[in-house]
């Protein structure tokens, strides 16, 4: 509830807890009440409003209710899914462009507020993550579809594991070895940590339960 109060985290990674939270909240209400048809149209209105809301608005509360910031980057992933299991294709690439664009800007805005990197590298970034994922998505309905599927389970072991982890190997490894190689040696000390995970104990895990 940190954000909602105005309160720092206690760890910085759970930053984004409460916009999965409301993320998830939402569309249990939709399913709940027997409205999945609703969720692309919503989608869709959902991140023009954020666009509206991040470009001209800029309302506190409506930011922190909505997640405005963050809104482009679901509803990408709901258009792609829509796109790939060819449900209501026109409105799927309405939301799939709303979503780049919405996500695009608040990235922007973002990294200018941080005096982070510059709008030419963001957009690119933009462009080819987006790119890869759609690819990605096109994979996963291929006889290739392994791949992906086995890129996809990466994702959650990396995020619980990548802060902590990535903090205390290169806290290890600074007196010794020089950035680009100590950036290199976490990321695959990280991800077969993540492989490990994915492969042995999360099965392991899923039989307990």
């Amino acid at each position: 509830l940190q954000s909602l109060l105005g309160l720092s985290h206690v760890d910085g990674a759970y930053w984004s807890l409460m916009v999965e939270i409301q993320f998830y909240l939402g569309i249990g209400l939709l399913l709940y009440l027997n409205r999945y048809q609703w969720l692309l149209p919503l989608a869709l209105l959902w991140s023009l409003g954020s666009l509206l809301q991040n470009t001209s608005l800029h309302l506190p509360m409506v930011n922190t209710l909505g997640a405005t910031l963050w809104s482009g980057y679901f509803t990408l992933g709901i258009a792609l899914y829509h796109l790939v299991t060819q449900q209501r294709p026109w409105l799927a690439c309405l939301t799939l462009v709303a979503g780049f664009v919405t996500s695009t800007h608040a990235s922007l805005a973002h990294s200018q507020l941080h005096n982070q990197l510059p709008a030419v590298t963001i957009i690119y970034v933009h462009i080819a993550a987006t790119l890869a994922i759609m690819a990605s998505a096109v994979m996963s309905t291929s006889r290739i579809h392994a791949l992906p599927r086995a890129i996809g389970n990466l994702t959650y072991p990396l995020y619980l594991w990548h802060q902590n982890t990535g903090y205390a190997l290169i806290t290890l490894g600074m007196s010794f070895l020089s950035p680009t190689p100590l950036s290199l040696a976490t990321l695959a000390v990280i991800t077969l940590i993540c492989l490990v995970t994915t492969t042995y104990l999360e099965p392991t895990l899923r039989r307990l339960l």
